[in-house]
């Protein structure tokens, strides 16, 4: 028996010629083992190929099952604890991250009257929630040296627009409620326009002459109270480059998609390359109109989707980031427990690891996220509803955490 290498020859197996071993007079058995011998010492890559194609539809069927139990779960947690009536909110869309591992789960519909499955593409107004890409792009610019967290708000400001009274109130005093703002202006309420837009008419110069005559000296500095005016406020300000001044709410509009490649994701009305937001739903079941801002942009005017948010999400789980740094607990809040941070919310207790969440309503939107640093879960909810997730995405991650008993990889 000859096995040489040919180019030519009665059989081909890779780049080898069985010459004699399959002729009439060798028996069956002897023609069986020395194939199989062939193939396991001469063509060791297709094996291994075999072998990859194996443990990837492995992995692929317990990514699948993973998934139809995850399901089955959210299922439960969403009708028996959180209780979401779908006659109120008509769809939401939850994104999941546990590990390296992502989860997608749509619920009901984004219309009323037609069965339509919101996707990881539709587009939702984030409200309060927009705080947290704002703080995340303004770290940006402090690690750049452009701007100081410490520094007076009047240091941003042109002189014209400086409060004498603000010079203890500082960036992080924004960033963390603790300037002593109230949650609005006062008199904003007059500037309502006719379909219920309550900053739609309510441009930066009204924004600027109320900070102007706002007495700090009547507030207490330093003690949490939570205010959007504080992100509102940063509108106003500038920050120097090398190429001179530039106004703080540029640089934010530029950064996100360069930040974390949220590139469906905006603060103004879509152009052409982007969806505008799905319809939201008041609560007497109406559908209302998307939001519009001549101020309060970046404190409560994201639009985005659940893929953009789950890229952000991403990235605040990854313990390498700079954004670490926004998710430490600074000050104390009313609620026991609870501590403000640098845009987030950290949720504080002795039996199980800080959770970091931060949430945000429209009339006809919800949007919530909370995260698990230490074990690397997190959850995003996107809704077009005005009523309450009620602590959905607590009681996901508590599922996650095996009941807070999962520890740290």
């Amino acid at each position: 028996m000859n096995i040489e290498k040919t180019t030519s020859g009665r059989a081909y197996f890779g780049h080898f010629a069985i010459n004699e071993v399959f002729n009439t007079t060798t028996p069956f058995f002897t023609k069986f083992l020395t194939l199989l011998l062939f193939l396991f010492i001469s063509n060791r890559l297709f094996a291994r190929h075999l072998c990859c194609i194996f443990f990837l539809s492995t992995h692929l069927s317990l990514v699948s099952q993973n998934a139809i139990q995850l399901r089955a779960e959210v299922d439960k947690l969403l009708r028996y604890e959180a209780e979401i009536d779908f006659q109120k909110t008509p769809g939401l869309i939850i994104g999941i991250l546990d590990g390296d591992s992502t989860f997608i789960l749509p619920y009901g519909s984004l219309y009323q009257d037609t069965i339509v499955p919101p996707d990881e593409h539709s587009v939702f107004e984030l409200g309060d929630l927009t705080q947290v890409f704002t703080s995340a792009c303004l770290l940006e610019l402090a690690v750049e040296g452009h701007i100081y967290f410490d520094k007076s708000i009047n240091y941003y400001l042109p002189e014209a627009l400086q409060n004498n009274t603000a010079d203890e109130i500082t960036l992080l005093n924004l960033l963390t409620h603790t300037a002593g703002l109230p949650r609005l202006p006062s008199g904003i309420g007059i500037h309502e326009s006719a379909d219920g837009q309550l900053f739609a008419d309510y441009p930066l110069p009204y924004l600027a002459g109320f900070f102007k005559k706002f007495d700090f000296n009547l507030v207490k500095k330093g003690k949490y109270s939570y205010a959007p005016l504080g992100f509102a406020l940063l509108d106003l300000l500038f920050y120097q480059n090398d190429s001179g001044r530039k106004k703080l709410a540029e640089y934010i509009d530029a950064k996100l998609y360069d930040l974390f490649g949220m590139d469906e994701s905006y603060f103004d009305q879509p152009d052409s390359l982007r969806s505008p937001p799905v319809p939201g739903y008041n609560k007497a079941g109406l559908p209302t109109a998307p939001m519009r801002f001549a101020s309060f942009r970046h404190a409560l005017g994201l639009k985005s989707t659940m893929h953009d948010v789950l890229q952000f999400l991403k990235a605040n789980l990854d313990n390498q980031s700079k954004l670490s740094e926004l998710q430490r607990p600074l000050f104390p809040t009313h609620r026991k427990g609870t501590w403000s941070a640098l845009g987030w919310h950290v949720l504080r207790h002795r039996k199980r690891p800080d959770i970091i969440t931060h949430t945000g309503t429209t009339p006809g939107h919800r949007a919530a996220i909370a995260f698990v640093k230490e074990t690397r879960t997190g959850v995003a909810i996107l809704s077009n509803s005005p009523y309450g997730l009620n602590g959905l995405e607590f009681e996901i991650l508590r599922m996650l955490n095996n009941d807070w008993k999962r520890k740290a990889p």
